[in-house]
C-alpha cells in the first residue's frame, strides 16, 4: 500500500520559489481542499498568481486571505502589491497602512508604501515612510535610494544627495 503524504506549507514556497507555479497552485489547492480556513495558504497562491501576471486572481485570494484573518499583515502587504502593480495607488497605500498599523516594524511595508505615495505624489508622506524604515533598519540601502529620489523630486536638492 503507498502512503500519500500531504505537502507542508515550507515544502510548497519552495515550489513557488523554484518558479514552478504551476505545480505550486495545485498543492496549494490541495492544501486548501484539506483546510479551507488556511489564510496563509491563499496569501501564497495568491503571491503564485502574481508572479505569473494574474492580478485580478491575485487580489481574490488576498481578499479570501483577509476574509478568513483579518489581522494577517503579510496579506494586506500583499493586496498593496498586486492594486500597486494594477496602478490602483490608493488602495494600495491603504492595505500598507493596514500592514504597518498590525506589524508596526514591518519596513517591507513602509517602503512599497512610500513608493506608492512617491508616485502618487505625495513627496512629504514618502519620506516620512523612508524615515520611519531607517529607524527600524538603519543600514537598509533602499530606503537612503527612495528617500534621495524623493528629496530630489522635491527640489530639495542638498539633501537628495545622500
Amino acid at each position: 500500500m503507498k502512503m500519500v503524504t500531504k505537502p507542508s506549507l515550507p515544502v510548497l514556497k519552495s515550489c513557488n520559489k523554484a518558479s514552478n507555479l504551476k505545480a505550486a497552485v495545485e498543492s496549494y489547492n490541495h492544501a486548501l481542499n484539506t483546510k479551507p480556513e488556511y489564510s496563509e495558504v491563499y496569501n501564497n497562491i495568491g503571491n503564485a498568481l502574481k508572479d505569473k501576471g494574474e492580478l485580478e486572481a491575485t487580489i481574490g485570494y488576498q481578499k479570501q486571505a483577509l476574509k478568513i484573518k483579518p489581522d494577517y499583515a503579510n496579506a494586506h502587504y500583499n493586496m498593496g502589491n498586486a492594486l500597486k502593480d494594477k496602478g490602483q495607488l490608493e488602495a494600495a497605500i491603504g492595505y500598507y497602512k493596514q500592514a504597518v498599523k498590525i506589524l508596526p516594524n514591518y519596513f517591507e511595508a513602509y517602503s512599497n508604501m512610500g513608493v506608492a505615495l512617491k508616485d502618487n505624489g505625495l513627496l512629504e508622506a514618502a519620506i516620512d515612510c523612508y524615515q520611519r524604515i531607517l529607524k527600524i533598519t538603519p543600514n537598509y540601502a533602499e530606503a537612503y535610494h527612495n528617500m534621495s529620489i524623493a528629496l530630489s523630486e522635491k527640489g530639495d536638492f542638498e539633501n537628495g544627495e545622500l
